[in-house]
């Protein structure tokens, strides 16, 4: 749905009442943080023709998610009480290996982890005729759309309707989120917010997990998202139960690939892109990341998180699985090992291609990355 209307909030705002059928768009508010957004993107990200348009219909598309969300939980206020009990969270920086231990986690069916399509779509949606529109093909569209434009995404970081998503997507329809920076170059938007308390945001996407669990109910929760590394304080606080597996990995290894992820995603919308920008950005972006999760450790009973080096997942995923297994009090069995070993044969590592990435692409330099990570890297990652 390209929409529309022009590139401003209020004819967004109408267009999504238009198209919603509906004007509440419950909690946290849509403005300011729109109003903010749509300026960032407008006078800094330097979108093209077609840019503006995806970003208009990315926009567009989670207005009106927001007012189907809040309409069914105005019509079935006791979603809002389905529990969400001692969830488990995989997170790390990004390129830790973070989506590959979630996949493999997720073969397992006493897990639940929510699919991409059920991310974008936590609500049915039907047709004008009352028929109920087929939510997987419509993310199976998203997906293609995004490989046809920058081919090379599928290579860096596949992603699918139908597999284990990424919490992101249901943590944009706040508009109060680090995703819109990993995207664009949005700045203005970035101080903003600096300034924000996000458990706004993490109270509205758990009540889209309470919507996904009303649709399919679950005894647990697997969830996953790189960017949970900047809120664990927020999440903790929305989910003060949860159990978190965090990936690490050499940052001067990971910052690179996380560099050439952005780069990937903001061709989507631009040509126009400085990659020492999206490296200086990323950068600052990463260290404060590092350091708000070790800030948050601190407070987290040690019975509840479990660290694991990404080259550890590579050389013997199925060790590493085990690994949580016993540190959580979690069942395994041969029908998931079996599947983990089908999967990562049919899956091998550079399944589409080698992701090639260096820090000088960005303007960064080892020695740089190493200090600023120096805390960190002592007290989380294993170098071979």
């Amino acid at each position: 749905m390209s929409g529309t209307g022009g590139f401003d909030v209020a004819s967004l705002l109408d267009e999504a009442v238009q198209l919603g059928r509906a004007s509440d768009f419950g909690d946290p508010p849509v403005r300011p943080a729109l109003d903010v957004l749509l300026r960032s993107y407008d006078e800094e990200a330097k979108l093209d023709f077609q840019g503006r348009r995806r970003v208009r219909s990315l926009l567009l598309s989670q207005l009106i998610k927001r007012l189907r969300i809040q309409a069914e939980l105005t019509a079935r206020p006791k979603i809002r009480k389905i529990p969400i009990e001692r969830p488990l969270f995989v997170v790390g920086l990004p390129r830790t290996g973070t989506t590959l231990f979630h996949n493999l986690l997720a073969l397992d069916p006493s897990h639940r982890a929510p699919q991409s399509w059920e991310l974008l779509f936590p609500v049915d949606v039907f047709d004008p005729h009352g028929s109920p529109v087929d939510l997987i093909q419509l993310a199976r569209e998203w997906v293609k759309s995004m490989y046809m434009t920058v081919p090379r995404i599928r290579m860096i970081h596949p992603v699918a309707a139908e597999w284990p998503g990424e919490c992101h997507l249901a943590l944009q329809a706040s508009f109060i989120h680090l995703v819109f920076e990993t995207r664009n170059h949005v700045p203005m938007y970035s101080s903003w917010l600096d300034a924000q308390d996000v458990r706004a945001s993490y109270r509205h996407y758990r009540l889209q997990l309470q919507l996904i669990l009303k649709r399919n109910p679950a005894k647990r929760l697997l969830l996953k998202d790189p960017l949970h590394l900047w809120y664990l304080a927020e999440l903790l606080d929305v989910m003060p139960d949860a159990c978190v597996v965090f990936l690490h990995r050499d940052p001067v290894e990971a910052l690179p690939s996380f560099c050439s992820l952005s780069q990937a995603l903001t061709e989507l919308t631009t040509t126009n892109i400085d990659p020492s920008t999206i490296g200086e950005h990323l950068l600052r972006r990463a260290v404060e990341g590092v350091e708000r999760m070790m800030s948050a450790r601190s407070t987290i009973d040690p019975s509840r998180v479990f660290d694991l080096q990404y080259r550890d997942v590579l050389h013997d995923p199925v060790g590493a699985v085990h690994r949580v297994y016993e540190h959580f009090g979690y069942r395994s069995s041969k029908e998931t090992v079996g599947k983990i070993e089908s999967w990562l044969a049919k899956h091998p590592q550079h399944e589409h291609g080698v992701h090639r990435y260096r820090l000088e692409q960005f303007g960064l330099d080892a020695a740089t990355v190493k200090r600023r990570f120096a805390e960190y890297s002592e007290r989380f990652v294993t170098l071979p």
